[in-house]
């Protein structure tokens, strides 16, 4: 595909390749015969204190290394938590709607109860929540997947209500943390629910989805549960991936292509709001102020999967709200448009294409939906 507007992926040509290089032979050359053991199911000493200094550094999480365990990635991390809750007798979790779909698949693949809860627009509906009957939680509170939507101060204090007084537990996915443009930084949930927060990372938008590096961060009691469940499956990344991310992370490597990286994407973001502004006019974006992503809602007459279908045909991919996330309530049609992996270049082009796409589905009397969610 020419144009490449899908949600989530990161430019992968911007990898630090020479660096990485450098940190990966270091490693070979010098850690000891006995890290080339099975060694810690939580993963790799090294990296364990490194990632929490960085997230102590740039998210005010206060970790304890026996808290955190590096994983396989996001969807590793979902994995563990559920059968740990499955083992502690939880049946059903609770997930964001609309929503990353491999949430709910991974929820379901581990024997338990996926219960879908509205998404709005101050965050995740707390009445839906109480209504819902489960023990756990999923959350995007930052930069909720598909929508954008940060939650309102006042609903995060509240969900931490709810975990305290239920002993439920909260799993925040902190995906795309990083990129925040021009907005102040919003504090992770970890930070102010350390006895009632899960927290998850990964490298798959710093660097690039194909390492399978990730962390997880849980309550102090829950820790042994997880490194007992760990252990069982002792799926861990390559120990010369673990000590070549500790190294740049160590080294301000990381630091600096984080940098670089934002200058980059904040550079696409403007480029596909102006392009959109001039193709589509009136066609209102959401969740533009962080992320790789942002959300467009279309008129309830678009068939999502036509239009998927016409824009590939004019060489361009793009993603939809009801056929690329997990949707369980009626929803206008939408459009999730990523803007990680196409150049700054590229994307006028590709939303001219976009529109040429959508010219003929739109009724003359319909209008683009100009409103977000409801609060």
């Amino acid at each position: 595909m020419r144009f490449d507007l899908r949600a989530g992926l990161p430019d992968t040509s911007l990898f630090p390749r020479r660096a990485w290089n450098a940190a990966t032979a270091d490693a070979v050359r010098r850690l000891p015969d006995a890290a080339f053991q099975y060694g810690s199911e939580r993963g790799e000493h090294h990296l364990r204190r490194a990632i929490a200094s960085y997230l102590g550094r740039t998210r005010a999480i206060s970790v304890a290394e026996d808290q955190t365990f590096i994983t396989c990635g996001s969807s590793h991390s979902f994995s563990l938590l559920w059968n740990m809750l499955r083992a502690a007798g939880v049946r059903r979790v609770a997930h964001e709607d609309p929503g990353w779909d491999k949430i709910a698949k991974t929820i379901a693949q581990a024997g338990l109860q996926p219960v879908p809860v509205r998404v709005n627009g101050r965050g995740l509906s707390m009445t839906d929540l109480r209504q819902a009957d489960v023990q756990a939680v999923v959350v995007s509170p930052a930069h909720q997947y598909p929508t954008g939507v940060v939650m309102h101060p006042a609903r995060r204090a509240e969900l931490i209500r709810w975990a305290r007084q239920t002993g439920g537990l909260i799993v925040e996915d902190d995906y795309d943390a990083e990129y925040r443009f021009g907005a102040s930084p919003i504090p992770p949930l970890r930070s102010v629910g350390a006895d009632c927060v899960a927290y998850l990372g990964t490298t798959s938008k710093i660097l690039a989805p194909a390492l399978r590096l990730g962390w997880l961060i849980v309550p102090e009691h829950l820790a042994p549960r997880l490194a007992a469940e760990h252990e069982a499956s002792y799926a861990q990344p390559a120990i010369t991936n673990q000590t070549a991310f500790a190294t740049l992370l160590e080294g301000g490597v990381i630091d600096r292509h984080l940098r670089r990286t934002r200058h980059i994407y904040k550079a696409r973001r403007t480029a596909l709001l102006s392009a959109i502004n001039d193709s589509i006019p009136g066609l209102p974006v959401r969740g533009g102020g962080s992320g790789l992503h942002v959300l467009a809602w279309l008129p309830p007459s678009i068939d999502e999967v036509a239009l998927i279908a016409e824009a590939a045909n004019r060489g361009v991919a793009i993603e939809g709200v009801r056929t690329g996330c997990t949707v369980n309530r009626k929803l206008r049609p939408g459009l999730v448009l990523g803007y990680g992996a196409i150049t700054e270049s590229a994307i006028p082009e590709a939303i001219s294409r976009l529109a040429q796409s959508l010219e003929g589905m739109t009724s003359a009397h319909e209008q683009y939906d100009t409103a977000s969610f409801a609060a």
